[in-house]
């Protein structure tokens, strides 16, 4: 199927000639129920080559998801297709159940980020988890989107302290969360999810409480809260492993002292969020939010475009990439530039006048631009990357081709892609730029499962293999099981994922000796009990 739609994209590139002022509206290719793509060429004021994808908000299965380089927040850098191939057909929170499959269908790049680590430059949800948080006072917190289906635009920001808490249920005391997913201070309370590392990465000198979630760590103003219970209390000691459906409160100094005296093993914990508006800012409901990123130029409000005139790089015609929306549809866009003659770059009043008046938008908001520009439709780049990237393609620094007439003398897109990515270059080699996280466009697939094994049944291994942070081989190994090793079938607390489908396979929670985790279920076989009939052996082990 994916070959298919691969097909119609170079098809309708091919029929895209270079006097064509932009694509018809019924030029929409469906790449999966709900989620389409469309090329669009425009010849004035200069050639641009524009990429876009549109998700259908009436459709229930399809869905906003963002994506984080190599998986964790403290250091990676990734390409968008690897992270777009990353999360395919992992498990996420659709619907407000864990379970459900991504069927990652477009990706573009996301936010601006550390060049040297890897991480996103403002805050960030991912399937419900509020895995960074955006910065107090600045304007970047971007596009969100909400469990609701809803979409909005956000600017100024803050958290004020006492809105981000824990509370015991069974006494009411309260501790304040200081951070998540960041280094934790010397007299902190710091949350860690499984989005910042395999490990907390923490010394000994605190307490590292493991709460078992049963929901992810979603914004929940008080009194909403995300319950959770306490599976392991380790004082003085650090490096706590971070499986995918837990929380770690990791404490330090004073706050220690705190955590220890009000929490005890098997407590039930809720964990209350909030982010607030500033004044002038558009009053977003940030509420349950599932996935959102940080953003750039916000240059299309109420469908009033709202252009920074005290910033010159709007005015610069470059690659783009940005995210728009009206009551129907939330598009993906990339613009393409720095290719002379082809596809000259943009501005941001011209992409504001393109998501407005092509595309019908009412807001759009920019994401990271210029040489990351990236679009991906399964898994393949559809655009212009290297030009993008490396900017030699005939033009020069003030964005005018090197030699002017080599308007007349090069052809539009002409329909030749390059390995379906972006203008025929026949000298440019196969390049995509890392970025630190991406937006995508997913069709949730529903839940399935394999009742191949019950809570408490013993278990070997058939092949070696290995214990997981999560159902899915995007959570990452942390122990190794040789063939034969013994151990037993583990339940879950709050939420029933054993053996669920995800990443191409059934997973199971298990416990071998000290350790519990999950493996792939097919590398299993079961034990029975001692008074099994015996004629029931070949069965079981076949």
């Amino acid at each position: 199927m994916r070959r298919r739609f691969l097909l119609l994209i170079s098809c309708l590139a091919l029929f895209s000639g270079a006097g064509m002022a932009q694509s018809a509206p019924n030029d929409w290719i469906q790449l999966a129920p709900g989620i389409h793509y469309q090329y669009f060429h425009l010849n004035s004021p200069r050639p641009i080559d524009l990429f876009v994808s549109r998700l259908d908000r009436s459709e229930p299965n399809v869905t906003i998801e963002t994506a984080i380089a190599q998986g964790k927040l403290v250091n990676g850098r990734e390409k968008v297709s690897d992270m777009s191939a990353r999360y395919s057909e992992t498990i996420n929170y659709w619907g407000e159940k864990w379970g459900g499959r991504n069927w990652v269908v477009t990706a573009v790049n996301g936010y601006y980020f550390n060049l040297g680590s890897g991480r996103p430059l403002s805050g960030q949800v991912q399937s419900g988890w509020y895995a960074q948080r955006f910065s107090d006072y600045i304007g970047d917190t971007g596009f969100a989107w909400n469990l609701d289906r809803s979409a909005s635009i956000g600017r100024c920001v803050f958290h004020t302290p006492r809105n981000q808490f824990l509370t015991v249920l069974r006494t009411g005391a309260t501790r304040k969360i200081d951070g998540v997913n960041r280094a934790r201070g010397d007299d902190e309370l710091v949350m860690y999810t499984s989005h910042y590392d395999s490990s907390t990465g923490t010394n000994n000198a605190g307490v590292e409480v493991l709460v078992e979630m049963s929901r992810p760590a979603l914004v929940l103003p008080s009194p909403a809260m995300a319950l959770g219970t306490v599976v392991q209390i380790r004082d003085q000691r650090g490096n706590t492993r971070l499986p995918f459906d837990h929380v770690v409160l990791s404490a330090s100094g004073t706050s220690r002292a705190l955590l220890l005296d009000r929490i005890q093993l098997g407590d039930e914990i809720g964990i209350s969020q909030e982010i607030s508006n500033c004044a002038a800012a558009p009053q977003v409901n940030w509420t349950k939010t599932y996935a959102a990123l940080g953003g750039d130029y916000h240059f299309l409000t109420g469908g009033v475009i709202d252009i920074d005139l005290d910033n010159p790089d709007a005015f610069v015609p470059n690659s783009r990439t940005a995210v728009a929306f009206n009551a129907s549809y939330v598009y993906t866009i990339v613009a393409d530039g720095w290719h002379a003659g082809v596809s000259e770059g943009i501005s941001i009043r011209e992409l504001a006048q393109f998501a407005k008046d092509v595309l019908g938008a009412t807001d759009a908001v920019s994401l990271d631009s210029g040489g990351s520009s990236t679009m991906v439709v399964y898994g393949q780049v559809v655009n212009n990357t290297y030009c993008n990237f490396t900017r030699k393609c005939g033009m020069n620094s003030e964005g005018e081709p090197d030699d002017l007439s080599v308007r007349d003398q090069t052809p539009g897109r002409g329909g030749q892609l390059l390995s379906l990515a972006g203008p025929e270059n026949p000298a440019a080699p196969d390049l995509e730029p890392l970025a630190g996280n991406a937006l995508m466009m997913v069709y949730a697939h529903p839940k399935v499962q394999n009742k191949l094994f019950a809570p408490d049944q013993q278990v070997q291994t058939a092949i070696p293999t290995e214990l997981r942070l999560g159902p899915g081989v995007n959570y990452a190994p942390f122990a190794s099981l040789e063939a034969g090793a013994s151990g037993k079938i583990l339940g879950m607390r709050y939420n029933d994922l054993n053996g669920v489908l995800a990443t191409g396979t059934y997973w199971q929670r298990v416990e071998f000796g000290s350790q519990s985790g999950w493996v792939r279920q097919d590398a299993l076989y079961f034990v029975p009990p001692p008074d099994w009939p015996r004629s029931f052996l070949p069965l079981i082990r076949r």
